[in-house]
């Protein structure tokens, strides 16, 4: 039994044996090449003919227990070489991790090195650190070598960037404007174009080689260099060719020069005949312009055809050129629509316009020069700014954080960024200027700066200026604005305000807080003028809580001497917003009339509305019972605050407890909320035949109208989220303040005031499931006058996602055949055991 199961054990090691063979011989046991380029892993460069003791790296992978020894590159048939001029390169070894060593060798590119790729041969001597052998590998890498990138001559004109002119046979002195464009991320240094003059074109010095330097060209920009050519009467008109050729240090130093000649062409034009004029186009990429030809000439002459010649990049679309006939003294205008394209290069383009003619029995040929100014009108800027607090900012609450978002609307990316700013007074910045490295091409970085907002703050929408200076030689200026809200917006509201003389009235006074915060220690001190205050409240209210009142309640007694008309109520207001202590002080007109008159005046309405024309309704009441004659108003209103149509109206009698209206037209003439007093006088026949007068105080209430609309608005699905995006325009007269929008009651967004035509945008992102949505968006916002309004709109949308699947994962063929292989086995070993148990 005991001899079965050694033989069953046996034959078990013996199966399992290949498998741990297998299993023990898959362990790394060699070097890997993961990676290798020039300079090092953290700043890679490039490499150019004429480089020297260029570091060039290699990171190798080793197992545990292993060691790089030296390593060596075999750089024979290849222009570049170590740096001490040998074709082996010895490289020096420093290991980051038990893992991980990199080699680094330092390369000489030869001058005249033809860029490309070279395959050159690695080999790596490793040992082993326990048993000290020596192993070594041997492989292939590449290294490149770039081409150089010289500067391009883009344009060649006559005449300089500010008057564009052509060249005329004989001309004489004249300028003429290259437009050189580095296209390189890196400036160029001692830029030297060499031009060759054709026959008949000299420099200054009677030379026909020109040679213009340039101290620096900037990457990525246009720099325009005039010099003066003497154009001779020797030259011929026609298309001449202009061989150039370009030399340049780049940033590290190292000296390129270009061989062979290129070549640009410009043109020498004959002398015109016409009377010609061209607007210059000044256009934006991505446009349509309009080029405008205004001809006249002082001889009969028949224009034949008119040909802008236009560079390949902008595109004629249409005109409205027909052949026509030109008395002396006659002009024509023709009009040429041209499609300017997005990727055109910012730089002025010459426009040739070719004019063929008969005049006097010749027929005649002539080329008028206008250019094309083609820029962006985009330049970096603020393109918002928000308190980054959960605080509303008023004055006085000190210190909070201001975040500026910062955009580069260009197409390349600008460098050493910085930004000054200009605060009004009461905000004063505690770091005085903000400098960013760079800013991507078409990206917005956002900077905060602690802004200390005083206790003489204006409140409002606040403008301020800001300066960006850019890419070293560049600066633009503008303004943004931020919201300083006022403290807690607490209002007093006074109804019953009207006394007669002689007698007393209790007058409530509703302290009202609108803000969205607590406010407390509310105070009320009332002060008369001619009115005797005979009973008063003055005890102080902890606090009013958000979108609630409190009533004060005083008696008010009007002394029977005391003549009609309107009386202050001085109410000076005291509370605690925050921790800041907060005085305002209201006046209530206090209306005292007199028992002796029946007659009434009033105005229907006491609200008009500046910036418009009002209808106001003024109502005459007859108290008595007996019919009043002869019933004439003298309107008297301050003329430089309010017009009305009649100061002086005629009503030839009133019955009795008749009432009486008459339309009045008031245009309030000062665009502002204010108290606008006006006093009628009345004199009548009364009952006894004898003359009576009396004269009325009233008062309107000149302000603004907001209206604000909801407009332009639309859905869209953006990753899988509901994006909701619309238009505010308050179509009023005044600011809209507190101004939210919310979308049923997913979301809301606090946008504050709202200037009178002023389209404000909105957006909302929901993430919502799949389905049928009605969105009731609702704006709300209060006038001058704190008066609540809400707006709505309502907007049905379906939404759905797009669906997606995910590949399943699967298990490796390599592991089904490893599994199946132990089943196998445990199943002979089984089977085995079995069998020898049985004998």
């Amino acid at each position: 039994m005991i001899k079965h199961k050694i033989r069953s054990l046996l034959l078990s090691l013996f199966l399992l044996l290949p498998l741990l063979s297998i299993l023990l011989t898959s362990s790394q046991t060699t070097i890997v090449v993961s990676s290798w380029g020039w300079g090092t892993p953290e700043n890679p460069i490039l490499a150019y003919p004429g480089y020297n003791d260029t570091p060039f790296y290699v990171i190798v992978s080793q197992p545990i227990g292993y060691q790089i020894v030296y390593a060596y590159l075999i750089l024979s048939g290849t222009p570049i070489v170590s740096e001490g001029g040998n074709n082996i390169a010895y490289g020096s070894v420093s290991s980051s991790s038990l893992t991980t060593s990199q080699i680094t060798f330092f390369l000489n590119v030869e001058k005249d090195a033809k860029p490309g790729t070279y395959n050159v041969p690695l080999v790596i001597i490793y040992q082993n650190a326990v048993t000290g052998s020596e192993s070594q590998i041997a492989q292939e890498i590449t290294i490149e070598i770039n081409n150089v990138t010289f500067p391009i001559l883009d344009q060649v004109f006559w005449g300089t960037t500010q008057q564009l002119t052509f060249a005329q046979v004989g001309e004489g002195l004249i300028p003429l404007t290259f437009s050189v464009f580095n296209p390189t991320t890196e400036p160029m240094l001692n830029v030297t174009l060499t031009v060759f003059l054709p026959k008949g074109i000299y420099s200054q010095s009677g030379s026909q080689r020109l040679a213009i330097i340039i101290p620096a060209l900037p990457a990525g920009e246009p720099e325009f260099i005039s010099t003066i050519v003497n154009v001779s009467n020797i030259i011929r008109p026609g298309v001449y060719y202009l061989n150039y050729s370009f030399s340049f240090s780049n940033f590290l130093g190292y000296y390129y020069s270009q061989k062979g000649n290129q070549s640009i062409n410009i043109t020498i034009y004959p002398q015109a005949r016409l009377n010609i004029y061209s607007n210059p186009i000044q256009s934006t990429p991505n446009n349509i312009t309009v080029l405008v030809v205004d001809i006249s000439t002082n001889v009969s002459s028949f224009i034949a055809s008119v040909r802008p010649v236009t560079i390949s990049d902008l595109v004629i679309i249409s005109s409205n050129f027909m052949p026509a006939f030109l008395s002396p003294g006659q002009n024509i205008i023709y009009s040429f629509k041209i499609y300017v394209p997005q990727g055109i290069l910012p730089s002025v383009y010459p426009i040739p316009i070719e004019i063929n003619y008969t005049s006097l029995g010749q027929k005649l040929t002539t080329v008028y020069l206008t250019y094309a100014n083609i820029y962006y009108n985009q330049t970096p800027q603020i393109v918002e700014a928000i308190w980054n607090s959960s605080i509303t900012p008023f004055p006085g609450i000190g210190v909070i954080p201001l975040t500026l978002f910062v955009y580069n609307p260009l197409p390349y990316p600008i460098t050493a960024v910085n930004i000054s700013y200009k605060f009004p007074s009461g905000l004063i910045p505690l770091q005085p200027f903000i400098f960013i490295p760079g800013i991507p091409q078409y990206d917005t970085i956002p900077v905060t700066i602690p802004i200390e907002i005083t206790p003489n703050a204006s409140v409002g929408l606040i403008n301020f200026d800001y300066k960006i200076s850019y890419n070293q030689d560049k600066m633009v200026t503008g303004n943004n604005s931020i919201y300083i809200l006022p403290p807690a917006p607490v209002i007093i509201e006074a109804n019953n305000t009207e006394i007669n003389e002689g007698s007393y009235n209790v007058i409530p006074i509703r302290v009202v807080n609108l803000g969205p915060e607590y406010v407390y220690n509310v105070n009320l001190i009332a002060i008369a003028q001619g009115l005797e205050i005979i009973a008063s409240v003055n005890s102080t209210i902890p606090f009013i809580k958000p979108n609630t009142s409190v009533v004060y309640y005083y008696t008010i007694y009007a002394p029977q001497s005391l003549p009609p008309a309107v009386y202050p109520l001085v109410i000076k207001l005291a509370y605690t917003y925050f921790t800041s202590e907060i005085v305002r002080t209201f006046t209530i007109p206090i209306l005292v009339t007199s028992l002796q008159s029946p007659l009434i005046i009033s105005f229907l309405k006491t609200t008009v509305y500046y910036n418009s024309n009002n209808t106001e309704i003024l109502t005459l009441q007859n108290l008595a019972n007996f019919t009043i004659y002869d019933i004439r108003l003298d309107i008297s209103y301050p003329t430089q605050e309010i017009y009305l149509s009649q100061n002086q109206l005629y009503i030839p009698y009133l019955p009795p407890n008749f009432i009486y209206t008459i339309p009045l037209y008031v245009i309030p003439q000062i665009p502002q909320t204010m108290s606008i007093p006006i006093v009628i006088t009345a004199s009548y026949i009364s009952k006894q035949g004898t003359p009576q007068t009396y004269q009325y105080q009233l008062n309107l209430l000149s302000t603004g109208f907001v209206k604000m609309e909801i407009t332009q608005v639309s859905a869209q699905i953006v990753n899988n989220t509901l994006v909701i995006n619309g238009l505010l325009i308050n179509t009023g007269s005044q600011n809209a303040q507190y101004v939210s929008v919310s979308v049923n009651n997913y979301s809301s967004i606090y946008i504050g005031n709202i200037p009178p035509n002023s389209p404000t945008p909105f957006s909302f992102t929901l993430s919502l499931p799949p389905g049928y949505y009605k969105f009731n968006i609702t704006v709300s916002y209060e006038n001058e006058l704190y008066q609540s309004n809400i707006t709505s709109y309502v907007l049905s949308y379906v939404i759905s996602y797009p669906t997606s699947t995910n590949n399943q994962e699967r298990i490796p063929v390599t592991t089904i055949s490893f599994l199946g292989i132990i089943v196998i086995l445990v199943i002979i070993i089984v089977y085995l055991s079995l069998r020898g148990l049985r004998k």
